[in-house]
């Protein structure tokens, strides 16, 4: 079962004890790695540690004549109990027994609080624990009823009466963990469980990264415990169909194996690819804001990925060992990164890739196997044959028994230390600007017009909500500083300008419409997209010259780009702001901005055979999606002579949803 919350953290002086097997023939020569099988006549050893059937890259078979040594080395106890410890089905009273056997102080206290959080008075649990006991169970929430009860409306506070709450519960209950652990697990509390929940929007750090990420939670998750982390990054073809995204890649870890183990997985989207376009900010936060949203141990979090997400896996593993127990890249390769690094800081390697692979080649994580084994260090190499580019099922089910018998270590002089008990993330200091982008106060507190603008700038989630309200509001105030952030390239970040330009649209007023026309020289699509959308709503037909002239523009930037290869991102982006200006343009009603429509719009940038996409992404949904949105505005436009353009957008697509929305664009145009 998973461990009570407890903040101590010891540190043994001795690493683990080697993980390889070996075999020594009479010639003297030795063999590390892992035995598969032994019969009277020969002995197989897998010498890249990995215990699947289906490898026979690096597989050695000997005769028992030519043997004058066979070593099986036993699991160091502390990988037996790590492993065990991740079952949900495993009885805590055993595990406990386990830890006292072997001297495991710090596990030993965690198993035995884990019974006493089900049987206060189990004398043997109360003897494991020692010293304290009765002050440990009246300061606990995880064994105190009454404690739990006292903080059942922490969300509902404001924050000098949380102040005050904290100060009775340090006094009646002596507790002795932070504030902001309280903090933190109401915010948790009413977060969905048992499913998976698509698209977040990143909220912390979103003045420095931004992004959307989905997230697995366990039906069990209590935020009085704590629990593993995977994050999970996908590749530029996701594996199941279609474009990379976090939202399918996390149907990867939703079978069997994942629900055998209480874990948390975190998978974000890459926009733009790879994973690094945008420095580390971004999948750094998102790991973060795990640890702020969920009680996370912070000495079980891993790194899995394939294809382009095996490569972000090796970088962010690799870079960032002090923060990982484990990580696990498939079909990939390292690049640049520093594994023998990694290694000393004690963070195991789980490398899989196929002898046939069509996209990325295994010569270079071959490469990386022997370089790890001749180091001798904590790894496994598994290959596969006849899966091309695939990822197994059984492939992730092993990894992840692998990432349980692993758990955070620390960089020491002689090799890499051991560090003992679990670290709730719940537990931790305040993280840089946590009350900022988490701020505690009373869900649906009254905010000023400062208040909201001030979220805008934060990006984000927090932005978003900013937005609706400010749109619900209609404050013509808000006007001119929203046309400020929208507009500020250099001092606001990315989203902040996204949210802004969306907002604009809650005033019809001339300076919004400047603002929204002003944007269209952001370097970004996706604040072009909001202003234009925000056009829609707010234009006047006095304006429609004005936007006709940006899109006459757009026209321009499209003819520098449409030889080249356009990123799949900037390819939908690009589609969706130019069906965006038709919409404003027909929201306008100028019929005099039917040419544009038609020669840009239209001719040259929906029918026009650009290059984009890879070898694994059909750009045409993209453009179709365009399509529907331009043939559902061109009625507004009131001009028959825009049936010709209809027509080519039939004969260009040739689908039946098309052809009944050019019909019904035919009726609206008349003539």
């Amino acid at each position: 079962m998973r461990p009570a919350l407890l903040a101590t953290c010891a540190i043994a002086l001795a690493a683990l004890a080697a993980l390889a097997d070996s075999i020594t023939l009479v010639t003297g020569v030795t063999h590390d790695g892992k035995i598969t099988a032994t019969s009277e006549t020969d002995v197989t050893i897998n010498t890249f540690n990995s215990t699947m059937k289906e490898m026979t890259w690096g597989v050695k078979t000997f005769e028992r004549k030519i043997i004058e040594k066979v070593e099986i080395v036993p699991e160091d106890p502390l990988r037996t109990y790590w492993q065990r410890m991740n079952d949900p089905g495993e009885f805590n009273e055993k595990l406990m027994r386990f830890c006292v056997e072997n001297k495991f102080e710090v596990e030993a206290r965690e198993q035995a609080a884990e019974v006493l959080s089900r049987k206060p008075d189990d004398a043997e649990a109360r003897a494991a624990w020692g010293d304290g006991v009765e002050a440990m169970q009246k300061s606990s929430p995880l064994h105190n009823p009454d404690l739990r009860a006292a903080t059942k409306d922490w969300a509902s506070l404001e924050p000098a009466a949380r102040g005050a709450a904290y100060a009775r519960l340090k006094k009646d209950f002596g507790v002795t963990l932070p504030r902001q652990y309280f903090d933190r697990a109401a915010r948790s509390d009413p977060l969905p469980r048992g499913v998976v929940t698509e698209d977040v929007r990143l909220t912390y750090n979103t003045q420095k990264a931004s992004g959307r990420y989905t997230v697995w939670v366990p039906k069990s998750y209590d935020p009085h415990r704590s629990y593993p982390l995977v994050l999970a990054l996908h590749g530029t073809w996701n594996g199941l169909g279609g474009i990379g995204n976090g939202r399918d890649f996390i149907r990867h870890f939703t079978y069997a194996e994942t629900q055998r183990w209480d874990v948390i997985i975190v998978s974000p989207t890459a926009d733009p690819r790879p994973w690094t376009a945008k420095g580390d900010a971004f999948v750094l936060s998102v790991v973060d804001e795990a640890m702020l949203l969920y009680n996370i141990d912070m000495n079980r979090v891993y790194v899995i990925g394939h294809s382009m997400g095996g490569r972000g896996t090796y970088h962010f593993g690799a870079k960032y060992a002090a923060r990982f127990a484990a990580f696990a890249p498939a079909a990939s390769g390292p690049g640049n990164s520093d594994l023998l690094e990694a290694a000393a800081q004690g963070t195991g390697m789980y490398i899989y890739h196929s002898s046939d692979d069509n996209i990325a080649s295994c010569e270079s994580d071959r490469a990386a196997a022997k370089k790890l084994r001749d180091a001798k260090v904590d790894f496994v190499y598994t290959e596969w044959k006849d899966q091309q580019h695939g990822w197994p099922q059984a492939v992730i089910a092993d990894t992840f028994v692998y990432f349980k018998r692993h758990h955070r270590m620390e960089k020491g002089k002689d090799g890499p230390v051991v560090v003992h008990g679990t670290r709730p993330s719940f537990a931790e200091p305040l993280w840089p600007e946590e009350e900022r982008y988490f701020p505690p106060r009373p869900a649906g507190a009254k905010q000023t017009l400062d208040d909201l603008l001030g979220e805008v700038l934060l990006g984000g989630t927090l932005a978003e909500k900013a937005a609706d309200r400010l749109i619900a509001m209609q404050d013509k105030h808000a006007v001119a500083p929203l046309a400020r952030i929208a507009t500020d390239v250099k001092g606001a970040c990315d989203e902040a300008r996204i949210e802004a330009a969306r907002a604009l649209r809650a005033v019809r007023d001339p300076l919004a419409v400047a603002a929204a026309l002003k944007a269209q020289s952001d370097p970004e699509y996706k604040v072009r997209i909001a202003a234009v959308e925000s056009l829609a709503r707010i234009a006047e037909e006095k304006d429609a010259v004005a936007i006709a002239s940006a899109l006459l523009v757009l026209g321009q930037e499209f003819d520098k780009i449409a030889e080249k290869w356009i990123p799949d991102e900037a390819w939908a982006q690009l589609h969706a702001l130019n069906a965006a200006f038709v919409e404003a343009l027909s929201a306008a009603g100028d019929a005099r901005t039917w040419q544009p429509v038609a020669d840009v719009a239209v001719v040259k940038i929906l029918l026009t055979q650009a290059k984009s996409g890879s070898s694994f992404i059909d750009p045409e949904p993209a453009r179709k999606a365009a399509a529907v949105r331009i043939l559902k505005a061109l009625p507004g436009l009131k001009d028959a002579r825009l049936k010709g353009v209809v027509q080519g957008i039939r004969d260009r697509f040739d689908d039946e949803g098309i052809n009944a929305l050019a019909d019904e664009a035919e009726k609206g145009l008349g003539g």
